[in-house]
């Protein structure tokens, strides 16, 4: 936590006392794929095309700080559904489901967030087609009318001042962001 969590804005103070969460108004922070084998499976988005295919697809890798926008630099191959993915994760590690969670997730709209950086907690749109992973966690509301909403919610200073008084400052958990 921060040191001098006594200095949180009195905002923040409010929410934190109310108890108010993300996971307890209904939206689900989610960590996605993590292929494991970057140079086989990963390529910027220069080297391969999106037009009229579903070889390859946008995706979110964290990408560092940045609110409300970003233009995604990688992209994931996609064949089959993630198959050949699944099928290399699994002989390595007997499953794929601890590295290719929440595939039912992919191409949904929502909000993701880097989970390491040192400038500070910031939320960008997931747009449809992205793939979210273990470094750009994705936080879908329950309803998808809020989502302009909660990204501007959650990229106030009275977010990031309380999520920081939960953590090291630098390190966003999926477990800390539900609590947020």
């Amino acid at each position: 936590g921060k040191p001098l969590a006594y200095t949180l804005l009195p905002a923040a103070a409010r929410l934190l006392a109310n108890g108010a969460t993300l996971e307890g108004s209904g939206a689900d922070v989610n960590v996605g794929m993590m292929p494991g084998d970057d140079f086989r499976y990963l390529r910027t988005w220069w080297e391969c095309s999106l037009t009229g295919t579903t070889e390859w697809r946008d995706y979110e890798k964290g990408n560092g700080f940045a609110r409300f926008l970003s233009d995604p630099a990688v992209r994931v191959r996609a064949t089959n559904d993630f198959a050949e993915a699944s099928a290399d994760i699994a002989s390595k590690y007997g499953s794929a489901s601890r590295f290719i969670m929440n595939r039912a997730r992919y191409g949904q709209a929502g909000l993701v967030y880097t989970r390491i950086t040192v400038k500070g907690f910031s939320v960008r749109y997931l747009l449809p087609r992205q793939v979210f992973s273990g470094a750009g966690l994705a936080i879908f509301p329950k309803d998808a009318a809020s989502v302009a909403s909660l990204c501007a919610y959650l990229n106030t200073r009275v977010v990031e001042h309380s999520l920081a008084s939960l953590t090291d400052g630098r390190k966003w958990e999926a477990g800390y962001v539900r609590s947020a």
